[in-house]
């Protein structure tokens, strides 16, 4: 038997529907046809069949809730409705078809489990594109990093290359070291020719994009997705002086740190929050954390 509300099976003789509490029409004993029975027979006129009324279809909730996901998939712009949708529906069309035509709304219940086929589709394809460029712009960050990093290395070991020459002697008044006070002091200079030999106004040291003639404190000069700059420090407590070297992202797309060095020639780094404005002086650059120990 066929609950006429909701669809479900109930069992032979029951009076109420077990899912929903639909009071049942349970058919009495068979009637006899009147021709058939015997003369003087008690139920001769005494029992008249009855017809049973035909109750018609209805539709089940899933079939409305099916078709309410499959649009809400698609009108909440792609939010993933539509794998419940396909449960749902489902679930609803069996039902249909075991209710021998009680139960309608296959029409509806269909659109619903299109919608959210379609909608699931869409959301698994954006969330591989998704994936992939996520991976594909971790690559590309963790390059930028490896890349800057040894840019660092090669410019610290260049300032310790330009003090050793240009320094004047340790027994001379002024003892203090010299270094270059911005990036292209260690670049070939305007004509990019080193044929003459270094200079300390250009030393030859360093070569391509950072080494460019207009690459002057507090100019930044790009490269590897990272702007670096060059400055020296003069601390008047500790009567010193140093450099410190700053490379930090383009925007977030390019790296997740920051990068700093100064004469101890250890690259240090932070963490991005927003690109520099300025570049770090070597007082703070040594209160970063060594990359080094960071691996």
């Amino acid at each position: 038997m066929i609950c006429s509300r909701c669809g479900s099976d109930v069992p032979s003789g029951a009076s109420f529907c077990n899912q929903c509490g639909n009071a049942l029409q349970v058919a009495g004993p068979a009637a006899r046809p009147i021709g058939d029975l015997p003369l003087g027979d008690p139920g001769r006129f005494g029992q008249i069949p009855v017809a049973r009324p035909q109750l018609p279809p209805v539709s089940p909730e899933g079939a409305k809730i099916t078709l309410g996901l499959g649009i809400g998939s698609w009108l909440l712009c792609g939010l993933p409705l539509g794998i419940p949708a396909i449960i749902l529906g489902h679930r609803t069309l069996k039902k249909i078809d075991q209710s021998r035509g009680r139960l309608k709304g296959k029409e509806i219940t269909l659109v619903g489990l299109i919608l959210g086929y379609i909608s699931s589709i869409c959301w698994g394809i954006f969330l591989t594109i998704g994936g992939v460029a996520y991976m594909q712009t971790e690559k590309e960050i963790a390059a930028n990093e490896t890349a800057t990093i040894a840019t660092m290395r090669e410019i610290v070991a260049a300032e310790a290359t330009y003090s050793q020459s240009y320094s004047p002697p340790q027994s001379s008044s002024s003892s203090l070291p010299v270094y270059a006070g911005s990036l292209d002091m260690l670049g070939p200079g305007p004509d990019e020719s080193c044929a003459k030999g270094g200079t300390a106004q250009y030393a030859c040291l360093i070569n391509g994009a950072l080494a460019k003639p207009d690459c002057k404190t507090p100019r930044w000069c790009i490269s590897n997705g990272y702007k670096f700059q060059l400055l020296t420090h003069y601390s008047y407590s500790s009567r010193t002086r140093d450099y410190s070297i700053t490379a930090t992202p383009v925007d977030g797309s390019h790296g997740s740190k920051n990068f700093c060095a100064t004469s101890d020639q250890v690259i240090r780094s932070g963490l991005f929050f927003l690109s520099l404005y300025s570049a770090v002086d070597a007082e703070d650059c040594v209160r970063w954390k060594n990359v080094e120990e960071q691996r």
